[in-house]
Order: structure tokens, then sequence, then C-alpha cells
């Protein structure tokens, strides 16, 4: 009888999409001796940035000495209030201030609600509501707000009554000839200051009556304190005054090593790869990056970017983290380059796309390498290489496959599965693999063998019998590529006593729905213009795309080239633009 390992572990499918698990990540960079960084609202998606009023502040700047962040002033953080105009344009402008990845309220401009400088104490309110809206209701109706306030009216001789809710109890009301403003306040240290806000543009007189609104501002009640000395994980605030709030790593040196998740600051992390050889040629790489509450509100985007004639950019996996990227193995080759001439992107290559394959080790080790490719944001498989593995064994998945190149065949295929976990499975036990597939693995008596039998949706569809330790391929036409393995299993040892149980330690599973990439497939704006055994390429062929003012372009599936919606365009003040996940 063979004796199992004490060990339990459940299979792990691959890693979701960064935006699915809530997280976006700044540039990729090195850690190297004397090097400083910085990661600013305009090119770190996890900070505060509004591309059309160009307002985000937010900035973080590490300098490292030798593989330490030391303290107090390895990393300083700073962010500074910046004036934002109400949506409610006749209202005028208030302060808005990022802090952490998330937008405050920060105080009124002088003659504005009253005026109120409270970033002064340390105080930053969300702001709950900020519309330029058209609502009309009647005497018997309510406009809702948040936080279970909710704003009612009502006629009093030739005035209205704005009458303010909270949990269905009146609590406040105020007299107003439309057009007028509807203003509510609360007190705070002594001081009152606009909590809502709302412009009365009209007012029909009958039974019952009825009320326009076209403007309404509310901020929470309950504001955060940032207050001197306060401790964010490994950040302490530094000084907080009536424009800007600094952080520092005081009393807190951070060392860059191998495969580390460093919680930086609520929600702003470092995280360093898990790589085999970290020399002076091939430096340990690192970024930041922002854990979001919301996976809704996770959204790649590359560095802000100008609209000038002549110019050229470019984004890869490390600059734009839309794109495939692997720290640990560095894998991710996509890349977009667009050339701009006048205000245009001309085709046939104003805009080009370019993604290559490269080898990556199976979670598996001792099946060898395979072929990775990222397309448009995701993960694909290319092919099985036919690289010895470290052992000088032959690469298994590559020998069992009929066409091993699905490149080949202007197709890719999703990676399903690429584990190295190990899992118990008890004789007669079903194992759930992806896309309906199910296995159930048995030994037999001398504990030498095992029968392994492969389920589509509840269907036998293969039965196998062979010596332990093994692999086990299962093989079909993916399209064009012929006999390809579609899911390969390493069944180890095995446990012949009354549960006979066996070790899967290795499971590789690929999606049969090929996904074609044949020349001259559109995708959104671009299309195929070149497949090869290593690689695709697609420009904006027919094609042409002019960049003005308030532009959401879908060049591909999530790939979005937004232009800012700014007021102002000038040699001075170049159109704002930047490349989105979508």
């Amino acid at each position: 009888m063979r004796s199992l390992p004490f060990l339990i572990v459940l299979i792990a499918l691959m890693p979701s999409a960064l935006c699915e698990a809530g997280q976006v990540n700044g540039e990729v960079q090195f850690v190297v001796d004397g090097a400083s960084y910085i990661w600013n609202a305009q090119n770190f998606a996890g900070f505060c940035y509004d591309i059309d009023d160009n307002l985000g502040c937010e900035q973080i700047e590490i300098a490292i000495t030798g593989n330490e962040l030391e303290e107090p002033t390895g990393v300083r953080y700073s962010t500074s209030r910046q004036s934002k105009g109400f949506e409610f344009a006749d209202w005028g402008r208030y302060y808005a201030i990022g802090f952490l990845g998330e937008s405050y309220f920060a105080g009124y401009e002088d003659g504005t609600m009253g005026g109120w400088d409270c970033l002064h104490d340390g105080l930053l309110f969300s702001v709950l509501r900020d519309e330029l809206c058209k609502i009309t209701v009647s005497s018997l109706e309510r406009v809702t707000l948040e936080d279970g306030y909710s704003l009612g009216f009502s006629d009093v001789g030739d005035e209205v009554l704005a009458t303010l809710f909270q949990n269905e109890m009146a609590i406040d009301s105020v007299a107003v000839t439309p057009p007028g403003d509807v203003i509510f306040q609360a007190m705070r240290n002594g001081e009152k200051y606009t909590h809502i806000a709302a412009h009365l543009s009209g007012w029909v007189r009958m039974d019952p009556s009825y009320y326009s609104i076209n403007g309404i501002f509310q901020i929470s009640k309950d504001p955060i304190l940032v207050d001197l000395d306060d401790q964010y994980d490994q950040m302490r605030v530094a000084s907080v005054d009536a424009d800007s709030i600094s952080m520092d790593n005081k009393g807190h040196a951070i060392a860059l090593i191998n495969n580390e998740d460093i919680a930086l600051m609520a929600g702003i992390h470092i995280k360093t790869a898990d790589q085999d050889d970290i020399s002076a040629e091939d430096p340990l790489r690192f970024y930041v990056y922002k854990e979001m509450s919301e996976p809704a509100t996770c959204t790649p985007r590359g560095a802000v970017t100008i609209v000038v004639d002549g110019m050229a950019y470019t984004w890869t996996p490390k600059t734009f983290t839309g794109f495939y990227y692997d720290i640990d193995d560095d894998l991710g080759c996509e890349r977009i380059d667009i050339s701009i001439t006048d205000n245009k992107l001309e085709e046939p290559c104003g805009v080009r796309y370019s993604t290559s394959k490269q080898e990556k080790e199976f979670g598996f080790e001792d099946w060898g390498w395979y072929y990775s490719i990222g397309f448009l944001g995701e993960n694909y498989f290319a092919g099985y290489s036919d690289r010895g593995v470290k052992s000088g064994a032959t690469p298994r998945l590559y020998d069992a496959s009929g066409d091993a190149n699905t490149l080949v065949d202007e197709q890719i295929s999703r990676v399903l599965i690429d584990s190295k976990e190990s899992h118990i499975l008890k004789g007669g036990e079903r194992m759930d693999l992806a896309e309906g597939y199910q296995i159930t693995i048995r030994p037999d008596v001398t504990c030498e063998k095992a029968l392994l039998e492969l389920y589509l949706f509840g269907s036998l569809i293969d039965r196998d019998y062979f010596d332990l330790p093994n692999t086990y391929v299962y093989k079909l036409d993916l399209g064009d590529t012929r006999d390809i393995v579609l899911l390969a299993v390493h069944v180890g040892a095995a446990d012949c006593s009354q549960e006979a149980a066996v070790i899967v330690d290795g499971i590789f599973q690929i999606s049969q729905e090929a996904y074609s990439v044949a020349v001259d497939t559109i995708f959104g704006k671009m299309r195929i213009a070149a497949v090869s055994s290593d690689g695709i390429t697609m420009d904006n062929k027919d094609n042409s795309m002019t960049l003005s003012r308030g532009q959401k372009i879908a060049l591909a599936p999530g790939l979005i080239l937004r232009t800012a919606n700014q007021r102002e365009i000038s040699a001075e003040e170049p159109l704002r633009m930047a490349l989105y996940g979508g």
C-alpha cells in the first residue's frame, strides 16, 4: 500500500482578470539602488482623476536605497485640494480632493454656499450628489436624496415651503420664491455649513402644485477625520493644512524582496514579483496597486497623453494594466502604437496593435512549457512547446498532440486551468473541471494502476487505464488544429486502503471553443492584418478616426480611447486623451 502525503489542497483555477478581482495596477518598475519613481493621478488609475477637467493631485513618490524604502521618507504621499465647478454651474465652485484613491469634498470657496474651509480642520466629506438635473414633482411626492433624506414641497402663500425629511421625519424647512436656492445647513465644530442644496427653477400652482428642480448638491453628514500622526498601515499623516495632506513612512522601513504584498496605506499596496532570477540585468519587478471596493469601479487606464500633431504614443503591459501581464514570469507582449496626424488616427496605420506568443512553464513543471499569448487583455493558449523539461524528459503534451500550434490555424483558446495544487480524489468521487467536464479515478487492487473516466455534462465520453504515476490526456480537433491535447491530468500516488484514493497533482485544460483570429477579422475599429506562428498584428484599415473632445472610441473589445470633454483646447492646453480598459 502506498501512503498519501498529509496535505489536501483544493484545485485552483486560473486567477480572474484584475478588475474582476477588484484591483487596479500602476506601471511596473524595478528595484534598483538609487532609483526613484512617481505614481500620480495621471498615470495611476487607482488615484482619483477627472480627465474632462484635469482634476487629480494625488501622488506617491518612492526612493530606493539598496532594496529598501528607508524611513521616514522612502515613501511619500501627497494630495492637494482643487477648485471644481458644480454641475449646476450657477452655484460656482467648491473644493475637491482625492485622498487614498477616493474623492472628497474639501470646502466651499469664499462667496459660495456661505463659504467653508473644512480641510483646515482635517475634515473630508463624501460628495453624495452633484447633479445638473431635470426633476418635476407634485406636492404629493418627494425628491429622494442619499442617506435616508428626501425633499418635499408645498405652497405657502406666494412662496414654496421646502421641507427636508430624514427617515420619514420632517427635520427642517425653508421658504423660497422660485427661481431660487433651497439651502439646508448642518453644524460642525460650532460652525454652520451647507449640507444639502437644491435649485428650485419653476412652480406651477394648481391642485396639486408642481415644482421643478434642475440642480442638486449633497455631502455626507459625517466626515472622515485626517489628523496629524494618524497611522494608515505603513504610512502616517505628516501634515494637514487648508490646502493639502502629506504622509510618510516614519517608523516603518520597507524591504522590497521577492514575492511580497505590502499593505502600504488603506487599500494601496506594493506587489513584488515572485521571480526566479534577480540580478543587475534582471532586477526585481514591482508595482503599486489599489484594491477597489467595487469591481464595477475598477477601470484600467494608461497614462494621460495629449493630442498633438506628429506625436506617437505606445502602451504596453507594463504601462497599461488593461493588457495581460504576469509579473512573476514577466510575461505579456501586447502593444498599441498610435500616430497622430493633425487630429486624426489615419488609416491603415494610425493605430497598430501587436502581440506575440511566449513560453510559459506549466504549473505542473514536469510537463515543460506551453505558449501563452495575451490578446485584448486576456491570457490565451497558442500551442505546446517542444522545449525539454528540467529532468530531460520529452515534452509530454507536445508529443501527445497531432498539431501543436494553434496560431498556424489562425486561432487561439482560453487557458481554463493550469494547476499544480494537490487534491485527494476518492474512488468514485467526481472532480469538476471547466466547461462541464468531470473526472473519476479509481486505483486497482495492485495500487500500481488506475482507471480514469471522463464525463461531459454527466455523460461518459472516455475511459483510460494506466500505470501510476502517469499523465492522462484527452485530445480533440480544435477547429482546424487536429488532435490537440485539450485536457491533461497528472495522477500521482495512490492509496488502496478502504478509501481507495489517488492524488491529482497537475491539471491543464484549454477551452474547446476556438477563438478565431483569422486575417481580416474585425474587432471594433481594428482588423487582423497578419497572423504568424508567433503572433498577431492588427491595424485600423478603412477606419480613420478624428480625435475631438468628449469621445469614447471603442478601438477593440476592452480597449477604449477616450478624449476629454474639456472646455478649452489650445496650443497651451491641448486635448487630453487616455487608453482605458472596458
